[in-house]
């Protein structure tokens, strides 16, 4: 059984670094067959062996831009049998979510489908999201190095679905991120909060788009008054209307790229 993807490298007319083009398509390699072993094995494998029996296999290319087409072959048909009932557009959804999840960033709404296979995976996020954030450092090497955008999407019959877009902006969030020693207080609602990790998304109050957060010196020093505060301002909210929606008080300290931008928030105190 296979998911047929291609990667696209939006270069228009210009040659591209050969070099460059193809640490790109390694690290696409890599993050494709570290969520693929996450989601169908349950467990995370950073190391690739000859005898492996998900892998991917370069196609013939195609014309436009530069493109790559590659699929992702299983070999052991237990695993083959959970991604046909999984189907390969949730598959996708995932795999897009755990992508952005590594860089910081919020992903699209998932399906309910996407959503359990998700939740079944929470105990090994945190592994699994690190071990992404290695590869993607390679697939992101012709955006930071020649300024090209980059498209993962899955071949689906009767046209793409895109997994996820890279470029310079998003490749900061991994090469340039900076822990401040700027400690201060929010007002923020709870989006997601996985309770194995720590991490989640949080609203802070006014703006649009939601921030990742985890805990700035792990979830084991956390108090379960703590957890608990996080995990009620989740549920409680999930059943207000947005103008109904309670805010917690949290005492956080930034995550920050080069241009200022917070991409995570630490928090340090629940109050």
């Amino acid at each position: 059984m296979k998911i047929s993807l291609d990667l696209t490298i939006n270069s228009g007319n210009d040659d591209i670094d050969m070099d460059y083009a193809l640490q790109t398509l390694s690290g696409a390699s890599g993050v494709t067959s570290i969520i693929t072993e996450a989601v169908l094995r349950g467990k995370v494998k950073e190391n690739r062996h000859q005898s492996n029996e998900i892998r991917t296999n370069l196609k013939h290319s195609f014309t436009g831009s530069f493109g790559q087409c590659f699929d992702v072959v299983i070999a052991d048909q237990k695993v083959a049998s959970r991604l046909a009932n999984m189907t390969r557009t949730v598959f996708s959804e995932v795999m897009s979510y755990y992508i952005y999840e590594s860089l910081f960033l919020e992903s699209a709404e998932l399906s309910n489908a996407a959503k359990k296979v998700v939740k079944g995976l929470e105990d090994i996020e945190d592994e699994l999201t690190k071990a992404i954030r290695n590869r993607l450092k390679n697939m992101h090497k012709i955006s930071t190095m020649c300024n090209y955008s980059v498209d993962l999407n899955y071949r689906k019959p009767g046209g793409k679905q895109k997994i996820a877009t890279l470029n310079q902006n998003t490749a900061l969030n991994i090469t340039e991120l900076i822990e401040t020693d700027h400690d201060h207080q929010i007002e923020a609602i709870i989006t997601r909060f996985n309770t194995f990790t720590g991490n989640g998304r949080l609203l802070v109050n006014g703006e649009e788009r939601t921030t990742s957060f985890g805990f700035l010196n792990g979830l084991k020093y956390v108090t379960d008054a703590q957890t608990k505060k996080i995990t009620s301002n989740l549920n409680s909210n999930n059943r207000l209307a947005e103008e109904e929606r309670q805010y917690l008080s949290l005492k956080v300290r930034d995550m920050t790229i080069s241009n200022g931008e917070i991409v995570k928030y630490l928090i340090i105190e629940v109050e």
